[in-house]
This record gives C-alpha cells, sequence and structure tokens, in this order.
C-alpha cells in the first residue's frame, strides 16, 4: 500500500512538472529579461505581503458576518457593506499588481500574459 501511496505522489509531481511552464504563475513563458525579473520579484514580494494583509482582513470581517448573523435581528445591509469592503480591498490589490507588472511587461509579454490574468484574480 505504501509502495502505491509513494508512486502515485512520485507520478503527481513528475506530471505536475510538465505543466508548470505552462501555468499563469509561472512567468518563466515571458522569458523576462533580467531587470525586469528583478523588478517582477519585487511586485511579487509586494504582492505575497498584501495577500497575507488580505486574507487576514478577510478573516476579521468573516467575524463580522458571524456577529450579524448570531443576532436577534438579521441585518442585510450590514453584511453587504462587509461583502463589498472586503471585494473592494481585494480589487485594489489586483489593480495595484496588474498595473505594477503592465508597466514591466513588453507588449508581446503582455499578450502572452493575459491569457492567464484570471489566475491572479484574488479569492
Amino acid at each position: 500500500m505504501k509502495f502505491i501511496l509513494i508512486f502515485l505522489l512520485f507520478l503527481n509531481v513528475l506530471l505536475a512538472s510538465d505543466h508548470d511552464h505552462h501555468h499563469g504563475k509561472d512567468l518563466t513563458f515571458l522569458e523576462l529579461d533580467t531587470t525586469q525579473e528583478d523588478k517582477v520579484k519585487d511586485i511579487l514580494r509586494t504582492y505575497r505581503k498584501d495577500i497575507k494583509k488580505y486574507r487576514h482582513y478577510k478573516e476579521e470581517m468573516f467575524e463580522g458576518k458571524q456577529d450579524i448573523f448570531e443576532n436577534d435581528i438579521f441585518d442585510g445591509v450590514a453584511l453587504e457593506k462587509i461583502n463589498q469592503q472586503v471585494s473592494d480591498f481585494a480589487i485594489r490589490i489586483e489593480t495595484k499588481f496588474l498595473s505594477e507588472v503592465h508597466q514591466v511587461l513588453s507588449k508581446k509579454q503582455r499578450k502572452k500574459f493575459v491569457s492567464y490574468i484570471d489566475d491572479w484574480e484574488i479569492e
């Protein structure tokens, strides 16, 4: 049984590595030059920090949702406001990220990147 699990894990890793080159978050397909790589690394570093802040914020807002639901009277307006705030936060991060990446990439690279733009949506 262990052998089968190890084999399946190995097979999964092997097959996944074949597809990594074309995965949207693996930017090697853009063939960035050294300067672009440095700029994109900085952009990605900031993006990851922003995503971390977003997840923390979303957790805090989830607690607010729980409070709304636990109240005797359901406040749909307050719930919508929380959902909108969380959505706005994600939109700001995504817009900032895509704007910064857009400035670094050439027209040809942007055409390649756009095929994977949905991989960068914040959920």
